[in-house]
């Protein structure tokens, strides 16, 4: 803003003038109540004249992007601040509060203005502003109601439920604006439209339904949704009798899943894997498991699985359970600090040498399952081990 800070008379009235803490409220004269209502009105049309003509005068985005996440950032302080004011002016107080009251309401017109004018300059990463915030979740509870109805046709009650949820989450959600982001915001407006537009079909039989199209689309990277798509293909897997009859199904469902529509940049969680990449992964790991079963009966085996084991005397055994090596051993093979050429190659190396309290012999086709399909429980508990191996090593 060329090294002036044109908020500054709305900053005054706001963190001083209008603050409970600074000010004694007491002493403002109804005729100054009266002036200070005209004078927000008038600065507030100001205030919008002079982002405009900034923004028209500077050359170059750069410059332009810099000065609308500045102001836009000035405000969003001064409205979180007014907002503290009103909440602290006791009700008595009635013209104060309708001061107060016509503050926000000021900042607020500012924000949208900004918000809408010049949306693509301000970074997605941007937090919102908490009357944007309560605006939306209004008209977000008010669908969510009409959409609940639809999805409620559906008879798969766990897909369901897995939707329900995350938007129960952020509509139901006690977060101050802070905790919102653009990215956010912009990503549940256009699930909760296309949700409206959805046509649910009762008898869909194909494994990614109209709903899993919408969500898969959406990058909807929630991991309870991403174990519910591999998990349902899993069981459709084992139905088939035969070793070819899988591969053929994993193959063209994987055909199928490539060719879905995916949203670039689009994502529920944008800190998570996405989800094209962790259900490709997922379908490049079953594939190569049983392309290899496939070989393995071609081909004679020199050496049988019980000889191995008679030479396999000692174990290393473990407090730590079956699904919570697994995890340790993907993390590892993810980060390539083991170096095989597949995750199942590395459980198969594996498990034969480890046992535990409770399993004396591991099955590395199970430690592999178990590794795409863990609870929470069992990451927390392997997180605090390997912090446990941190903290060793520094005393070392």
């Amino acid at each position: 803003m060329r090294g002036r800070y044109t908020l500054e008379w709305l900053d005054s009235l706001i963190t001083v003038l209008l603050n409970p803490i600074k000010t004694d409220l007491e002493a403002i004269l109804p005729e100054q109540i009266i002036f200070l209502k005209s004078k927000i009105e008038k600065e507030k049309i100001e205030q919008q004249s002079f982002l405009n003509k900034e923004v028209f005068s500077l050359s170059g985005k750069k410059k332009i992007k810099q000065l609308i996440n500045q102001y836009h950032s000035s405000l969003i302080i001064l409205l979180n601040q007014a907002f503290e004011n009103y909440k602290n002016i006791t009700a008595n107080k009635y013209g104060i509060k309708q001061l107060a009251n016509e503050v926000i309401t000021c900042i607020d017109d500012l924000v949208c203005f900004t918000e809408f004018r010049f949306s693509i300059y301000l970074r997605k990463e941007r937090y919102v502003a908490v009357t944007n915030l309560l605006r939306t979740k209004k008209e977000f509870k008010q669908k969510l109601e009409k959409i609940k109805i639809e999805l409620g046709k559906l008879k798969d009650r766990q897909l369901r439920d897995i939707v329900f949820d995350v938007l129960n989450s952020f509509s139901e959600s006690n977060k101050e604006s802070k905790s919102i982001t653009f990215h956010e915001l912009i990503y549940f407006k256009e699930l909760l439209d296309r949700l409206e537009t959805l046509e649910i079909h009762k008898n869909e039989n194909d494994i990614f339904t109209t709903l899993d199209k919408l969500l898969i689309g959406m990058n909807f990277n929630s991991e309870v949704y991403i174990n519910y798509v591999t998990q349902k293909i899993e069981r459709n897997v084992n139905a088939l009798q035969s070793i070819h009859e899988k591969l053929d199904y994993l193959q063209f469902n994987y055909r199928e899943f490539n060719q879905l529509y995916h949203k670039s940049g689009m994502a529920l969680y944008h800190k998570q894997p996405g989800l094209k990449d962790e259900i490709g992964n997922w379908f490049k790991q079953e594939i190569f498991y049983i392309e290899n079963q496939i070989r393995y009966i071609s081909v004679p085996i020199r050496e049988s699985e019980k000889v191995k084991k008679e030479k396999i005397k000692e174990k290393l055994q473990s407090k730590l359970s079956v699904d919570q090596m697994a995890l340790i051993l993907r993390a590892a093979d993810d980060r390539r600090i083991i170096i095989a050429k597949s995750l199942s190659s590395v459980f198969k190396t594996i498990a034969p040498y480890l046992s535990t309290p409770q399993k004396q012999d591991i099955s590395f086709d199970s430690m592999r399952s178990k590794s795409y399909s863990a609870e929470i429980r069992d990451k927390e508990i392997a997180i605090q081990t390997l912090q446990e191996l941190i903290d060793r090593i520094k005393d070392y």
